[in-house]
């Protein structure tokens, strides 16, 4: 079977939009990646800046033992909180990529 010019042109142009659409599904995904981190960034830095001046205002190293699971309770559960984030983006992403691929496999 021989193909067209026109039939190996139209291929490459499906071809080339289905690139296009995993691209752009793809630079989605690491915005998307990019404000969770910048996000997670920005609550860092004023959860520090709040806990220094927690930890300058101890009066006594009792009190300063005291502060430490108040300091750190919310770092453990910020840290699932991200992790959820961040593997909820990425089963989203790759579902969509799946679900393309499987798409294109049948159309072929």
């Amino acid at each position: 079977m021989s193909l067209t010019p026109e039939q190996v042109l139209a291929a490459h142009k499906a071809n080339l939009e289905t690139l296009m659409g995993f691209t752009q599904q793809a630079v989605a995904g690491v915005e998307q990646l990019i404000q969770l981190n910048l996000a997670v960034t920005k609550a860092a830095i004023e959860d520090s800046h709040k806990n220094t001046q927690m930890v300058m205002g101890a009066k006594d190293s009792q009190e300063l033992v005291a502060m430490q699971s108040t300091l750190f309770q919310p770092l453990a559960e910020k840290m699932m909180a991200y992790n959820r984030q961040l593997f909820e983006i990425v089963s989203i992403q790759g579902g969509a990529v799946s679900l393309g691929v499987e798409q294109k496999y049948a159309q072929t």
